[in-house]
């Protein structure tokens, strides 16, 4: 290995480095105390249309969403363990079907975390946010015991 080498490999450790402490304290602001307590008291699944959930989002309410999306088998498989979680710990979880948004609703919905913006992404996935921060999040349908640890670990639970 010659000096321009050593010199190059250490400038990209460098870069990395730096990278990974940036990152890091960026994140840390993002940082939410759990268990979270949701913002709303209504209880059960209620669905919401781009806007009311872009108003949630500004507002930074704290709240768990569903993405869906209409003709997706999964989803219509998730929907009853979602309504079931729901009303067992008598939380609002919200739905939003992406197939009734219209393309800019659809496009700004995808920009609309870092969640959405980095990752890829299908449906159903449920999201825990506080304002634009995903706090957690589930992958796909899950069966109903997942969920309610979903609950149980991040959401504080009226006694």
């Amino acid at each position: 290995m010659n000096k321009k080498d050593i010199i190059l490999i250490v400038g990209v450790v460098l870069i990395v480095i730096i990278t990974i402490l940036v990152t890091g304290s960026v994140n840390d602001k993002n940082k939410v105390e759990l268990p979270l307590t949701l913002s709303d008291t209504e209880t059960g699944v209620i669905s919401l249309d781009y806007d009311t959930y872009s108003k949630k989002v500004k507002n930074k309410d704290k709240f768990i969403v569903v993405v869906e999306k209409t003709g997706c088998t999964y989803c219509e498989s998730y929907a009853p363990v979602v309504k079931d979680v729901a009303n067992k710990y008598s939380i609002p979880i919200y739905d939003i079907n992406i197939a009734e948004l219209s393309s800019e609703e659809y496009v700004a919905f995808g920009n609309s975390n870092s969640y959405l913006r980095r990752n890829k992404w299908g449906t159903p996935t449920t999201l825990l946010l506080s304002g634009d921060y995903v706090v957690n999040s589930i992958s796909g349908y899950v069966e109903e015991e997942v969920l309610s640890d979903f609950i149980e670990s991040n959401i504080k639970l009226s006694q």
